[in-house]
Parts: C-alpha cells; sequence; structure tokens
C-alpha cells in the first residue's frame, strides 16, 4: 500500500511538476505531503484498520491541493486547463473501507464490554427500583411545571421546580446506593 501511497503523490504532483521542472519549493511540499500521509497511514493500520481502509482514509485525509500547488508554481488552475489533479479513490475501493471500517468498529464494541468488568471508573448498574422512583420523580415535577405555570403565567419562577427535581433524584439515587 505504501508504493500506492507514493503513486498517488506522485500523479497529484506530475502537472505541477511538468509546469515547473526543478522547482524546489515543490519538491519540498511534494516530500512533506507524503510524509504526512505515510505517517497517517502508519497510524490508521496501527489503531486496527485494514490497509484498504487506511490508504482510503489517508489520501481522502489529502483533500484538495490544487490552489496549493498553484501557489507554489504561481500559476492557472490545473481546472481552468482542462486536466485533472488526479484520479480520485474508486468506489468499490471505498466501500471495501467501509466495509473494513465497520468491522473494525465493531470490534471496538467488544473491548468496551471488557472495561466493565474492569472497573476503570464506570458506574455500576442503576437498580430497577431507582429508575422506577427517578421516573416518577421527573414525572410529578414535570406535571407540576406545567400545572403551575400555565394557571398562574409565572414562568420565571417555576424553572426552579427542575432544581427541586434535581434534588430530589439525587437524594433517591443516595438513598439506593446506600442500600446496595
Amino acid at each position: 500500500m505504501r508504493e500506492k501511497l507514493n503513486e498517488h503523490i506522485r500523479v497529484l504532483f506530475a502537472d505541477a511538476e511538468r509546469r515547473s521542472p526543478g522547482n524546489p519549493r515543490l519538491a519540498e511540499l511534494k516530500e512533506e505531503l507524503l510524509l504526512n500521509t505515510q505517517e497517517k497511514y502508519d497510524h490508521l493500520v496501527a489503531t486496527g484498520r485494514t490497509p484498504e481502509a487506511a490508504y482510503v482514509a489517508a489520501i481522502n485525509g489529502i483533500g484538495d491541493i490544487e490552489g496549493l500547488l498553484n501557489d507554489v508554481i504561481g500559476a492557472r488552475s490545473v481546472r481552468e486547463e482542462g486536466v485533472s489533479a488526479a484520479p480520485a479513490v474508486s468506489y468499490a475501493e471505498r466501500e471495501k473501507a467501509e466495509r473494513n471500517r465497520d468491522e473494525v468498529d465493531e470490534d471496538d464494541d467488544d473491548d468496551e464490554d471488557d472495561d466493565e468488568d474492569s472497573g476503570k471508573g464506570k458506574r455500576p448498574p442503576r437498580s430497577p427500583w431507582y429508575k422506577l422512583v427517578s421516573g416518577i420523580i421527573w414525572t410529578v415535577v414535570l406535571s407540576a411545571y406545567f400545572a403551575i405555570s400555565f394557571t398562574t403565567h409565572a414562568w420565571n419562577v417555576t424553572w426552579l421546580l427542575f432544581i427541586m427535581g434535581i434534588a430530589a433524584d439525587c437524594v433517591a439515587e443516595g438513598i439506593f446506593d446506600i442500600r446496595r
């Protein structure tokens, strides 16, 4: 895949190098872009992406460099001349990379289940009784808020009911945590 990355960068710069042969700034830009793209590719592979998915992500990360190339060589737009700057990643390559990325994401979900067992700062599951009490508290708070607000039109004060609801919910949570 590294050869494909090199070829893609070469194609990206081919027209600019033809229009400005021997330009040291262009050579420096090409080298820097190649190194950054290779580093991104290596990082993506190291984090679990397949080589194909990493290639597509690295190439897509380059973006449109036409303006940058034109600034470096001081020329008209490549599009104005009717020449394509570089071939895009094919639809088939994108689809394959997406499938591979989804497989890696599914594997990551399995790892999250392992973390719950290790107890790294995760909350224990809430009791069904706490969930029931919390649901009742918030139903009462919301009902009271609307009933009082519509009858008194004191919207500027009734929002305090939500603060009281938070306090009641915290008390309920504390009680159920103590019982555990």
